[in-house]
């Protein structure tokens, strides 16, 4: 309650809508992260169970030397930033999309005023 009482309400945030809609997104949040544990749980059995030759290589290169492992680490932060980088560049073209949209129901809205101007006179 305190938050949507505050003096600088964010629009559109989860923090300034009713108990019940912050319980339901809180409730899709985490069946989401079960999901996604689930899905990380099976594709690991999948990868174990059903191609150990892949893995076990794959296990036997990242452990072998000395600075294969600082490989597999450098691995991960590309692909982080990579996928950091992907859905900034999405967000940045949905931020576009709204202000192209926000810009043109101004348009419109101007349009209208003057259409109902010019029907008055």
């Amino acid at each position: 309650m305190a938050f949507a009482a505050s003096a600088r309400p964010i629009p559109g945030a989860v923090a300034t809508l009713g108990v019940s809609d912050r319980v339901t997104f809180l409730r899709k949040t985490y069946a989401h992260l079960g999901g996604a544990l689930v899905a990380f749980a099976l594709f690991t059995a999948i990868l174990l169970r059903g191609m150990p030759d892949v893995s076990w290589g794959f296990s036997k290169w990242a452990l072998q030397g000395r600075w294969t492992w600082l490989a597999v680490l450098g691995m991960f932060m590309v692909v982080g930033w990579v996928a950091e980088r992907l859905a900034r560049s999405v967000e940045r073209v949905a931020v576009r999309g709204a202000r192209h949209l926000r810009t043109c129901r101004e348009h419109l809205a101007a349009a209208d005023v003057v259409a109902r101007d010019d029907q008055v006179r």
